[in-house]
Parts: structure tokens; C-alpha cells; sequence
């Protein structure tokens, strides 16, 4: 709970911000979403709220207990996360430079660092037109770095509690690998 609170009062997540800027709902009206319904685990009733909009931090989940420790109103735990669509299509956003990675092992950043690494499972290059498969080396990046330039596609799709952009394009990373 402190480390959110450090980032509340409407503070920019990321500076010299070059991409499309993100806004993150939750959503407990999300027909067929995991997380839909009324209440939270601790008797909160929910309603829709922004946890980000516009690449600004706006509110913080919090049930009653961390709402008065943090002394804020309580709107309940996080629901279904619903991710606002971006502008290109995937097609726009795909080039020769491309990596479409899809699964990963862990990939969890450092809470304090920001720092994150991930073994790739599974995904693919663009060359020469042609997909051409990836399968092991590793990304590694810091969030503040790769937040900087992020594209998100206007496809959208829901899956368990997410529902937001099909492709999130994230432009400051480091690879590794064949």
C-alpha cells in the first residue's frame, strides 16, 4: 500500500513519455469478466473507477481497513482490468523490427527497481515479410525505460478478467537470443 501511495495525487507514471498514454479501468460490470459482481471479498461494493487515465495514477484500490490506514475513500479491490484500445490496427503496428512474443516464463518486475526479465516461450520475428519462430533467449528491460514507448492495437479482447487491447506494443527492451 505505501508504494502506490507514493505514485497517488495524479503523478505521471512515466517522463518524456513518447507513446500512446494508457488508462486502466476496473470494471465489476464486465459481462462475463471472472472478477463481475457487486461486492469484493471484504463486503466493498464496487463500481467502475480509473486506476490510471491518461498515463496518470488517479485512485487506488483499497477496501475499508487500507482506506482508512491511507486515509482515502474506499472503493474496493481491483476487479476486472479493462485496458483502453490504442489507435492501429495490429497490421499498422507490426514492421520489420517486430518481435510478437507471446508467452514467457515468469515476468514479474521489481517492485522497488522496476527491473524485469522474462525466458521467451514462445513467438516470432518479422524478415523479409516472413515470420520466422523464437523459441528461448530472454527479455530484460526496466519498467520506466519501457513504458516510455508503448503502442496499443485498436482490436480489443477479453479474456478471464482482462479485457483491453489483442497487442500492446513496447518499443524499449532488451533481447536476447536466436
Amino acid at each position: 500500500g505505501v508504494l502506490l501511495f507514493l505514485f497517488y495525487q495524479e503523478s505521471t507514471i512515466v517522463q518524456n513519455f513518447e507513446g500512446e498514454k494508457i488508462t486502466i479501468f476496473s470494471d465489476p460490470s464486465v459481462k462475463g469478466g471472472l472478477l463481475t459482481g457487486k461486492y469484493d471479498s471484504y463486503g466493498t461494493l464496487l463500481k467502475k473507477y480509473p486506476i490510471i487515465e491518461n498515463g496518470k495514477f488517479v485512485n487506488i484500490a483499497a477496501n475499508k481497513q487500507y482506506a482508512t490506514y491511507l486515509n482515502i475513500p474506499a472503493i474496493g479491490s481491483v476487479s476486472n482490468i479493462n485496458v483502453s484500445a490504442g489507435k492501429q490496427s495490429i497490421k499498422d503496428l507490426l514492421n520489420e523490427k517486430t518481435y510478437v512474443l507471446s508467452r514467457f516464463s515468469t515476468f514479474e518486475p521489481n517492485g522497488t527497481t522496476g527491473a524485469f526479465s522474462g525466458e521467451i516461450r514462445s513467438g516470432y520475428f518479422i524478415k523479409n515479410g516472413k515470420k520466422i519462430q523464437v523459441k528461448g533467449g530472454s527479455v530484460t528491460g526496466l519498467m520506466d525505460n519501457a513504458m516510455k514507448e508503448v503502442y496499443f492495437s485498436k482490436e480489443i479482447i477479453q479474456e478471464g478478467k482482462y479485457i483491453g487491447p489483442k497487442f500492446i506494443k513496447v518499443c524499449n527492451l532488451d533481447i536476447a537470443g536466436k
